[in-house]
């Protein structure tokens, strides 16, 4: 019988599933020209069923694979006894789980079900913003979220319509792209918060940031503003007792805490922000630029606001946006150097993200419940 404990070799072996990952999406990228091109498939494909097994064949018992793995294969393998339980999930998660129940009651095809639509949110977001020149590097922290996913399946859901709708979005495609975002609410309703990115886009689409310091003084006093709103929302909600439960426990979670309470989730944003103010005047003045710049800023806008209301998986939602806006702005930074050094100043960049993914995993393991990976038959 298996219990959590801390396991080297699975602390190996994610870091190898990352780094396929890394050489997958490099060798996508190679002739990649966005979301329409139909060239060099077999990558994707890779991705997809790599990472969709990986999820669905790993065991849930005893503590391992997931924190709320075994809750959520409970509401699967009961889901037509009584519709109930999903007052306490979503209506569109509670009606997708209620139909692969329909015809199936193997929760291991639930699980690749669910994890082949979270995957292929990846590749398409990926896909519709992929050009010849771009790094891939970054993208060996797709892990953290992908590996968090096991414990938060249904928000890793929710995230993978959103990162559909964004897609449509950005391809000017705004009835579909607004219709897939408002759904992702129903699927998680934390999403609501980042349907304010719709009126937000819409807002600042033409807006440039000429300026690194029009940059830092727009998105500080936002973020700010954003904090003060949130504090006001959060002591009003809570004085009223419009809320109970976890939803009641979640926001007053943070009500006497620091900003500086989440350092881990401030540090890679802060790191964005630095390499965007150096390289601003830098990057390509293009549509796909523009529309990753929206969503960096307003991520760093909202998360003193998630932070604020208690929405601490809310990080998660733009981390692909954040990984491909890294992916445009490392090669910016590394055209400053000689050609001879770009190489270390890639290696630096390599060094650097693995040593996030493993510190990250180490921080992780534990309250998610991510240790040690074992087959289901093992």
């Amino acid at each position: 019988m298996e219990y959590e404990y801390f396991d080297i070799f699975t602390l190996i072996l994610y870091v190898c599933v990352a780094y396929f990952c890394y050489f997958q999406f490099r060798a996508a990228s190679m002739c990649c020209h966005g979301v329409n091109n139909k060239n060099n498939c077999t990558p994707y494909y890779n991705i997809f069923i790599v990472l969709s097994l990986f999820a669905a064949l790993r065991s849930i018992e005893n503590g391992i694979g997931g924190s709320d793995a075994r809750p959520y294969e409970s509401i699967f393998l009961n889901a037509l006894k009584s519709v109930e339980q999903f007052e306490h999930t979503d209506v569109l998660f509670g009606w997708f789980t209620i139909c692969i129940r329909y015809f199936t009651d193997n929760p291991i095809i639930y699980r690749f079900i669910c994890y082949s639509i979270i995957v292929l949110g990846y590749i398409y977001f990926f896909k519709a913003f992929c050009i010849r020149g771009i790094s891939c590097i970054p993208f060996i922290v797709l892990m953290i979220p992908y590996l968090k996913s096991f414990n938060t399946m249904r928000t890793s859901l929710a995230i993978a319509v959103i990162l559909f709708g964004l897609v449509l979005l950005k391809e000017k495609r705004t009835f579909w792209a607004v219709l897939v975002i408002l759904a992702s609410v129903f699927v998680h309703r934390m999403s609501v918060l980042y349907i304010l990115f719709l009126p937000f886009y819409a807002i600042f689409k033409k807006f440039k940031y000429e300026s690194s310091v029009k940059l830092i003084v727009v998105m500080a006093a936002l973020s700010v503003i954003g904090y003060l709103l949130a504090r006001k929302v959060q002591i009003y909600v809570l004085a009223a007792g419009m809320l109970s439960g976890h939803d009641d426990h979640y926001l007053s979670a943070n009500l006497k805490g620091s900003i500086l309470d989440i350092a881990v989730t401030l540090i890679p944003l802060l790191l964005i922000a630095m390499m965007w103010l150096i390289n601003n005047k830098k990057l390509p003045n293009s549509r796909n630029v523009k529309f990753l710049e929206l969503m960096v800023s307003f991520d760093i806008i909202i998360t003193p606001v998630a932070y604020v209301l208690g929405m601490w998986r809310a990080n998660e939602y733009f981390y692909m946006g954040r990984l491909m806006f890294w992916a445009y702005l490392i090669p910016v930074y590394c055209s400053i150097y000689e050609v001879r050094s770009r190489k270390l100043v890639k290696a630096c960049f390599i060094a650097m993200f693995t040593a996030w993914l493993v510190y990250r995993i180490c921080r992780e393991w534990e309250p998610c419940s991510l240790m040690p990976y074992k087959l289901f038959f093992q």
